[in-house]
């Protein structure tokens, strides 16, 4: 089974952002040992940030053809 993890918050910068979304998807791994991918959004006029990782777990297609977008 694939791993989700998120983080909202209104005090990390980017580094801290960044480094917190990779140790949460790290801690998952095991849900998802075939590829993981994160993306951090940081917008300048809203106070608010925003973190996403995706752990993937290959069942069908295990080729890298077979990634889903994040």
């Amino acid at each position: 089974m694939c791993g989700i993890s998120g983080i909202a918050t209104k005090r990390f910068d980017r580094d801290e952002l960044t480094r917190s979304i990779e140790r949460m998807a790290n801690t998952i791994r095991h849900r998802g040992p075939d590829g993981l991918q994160f993306r951090c959004f940081v917008p300048p006029a809203i106070s608010e940030s925003v973190a996403l990782a995706h752990n993937r777990l290959a069942i069908i297609d295990v080729s890298a053809a077979g990634c889903e977008p994040m």
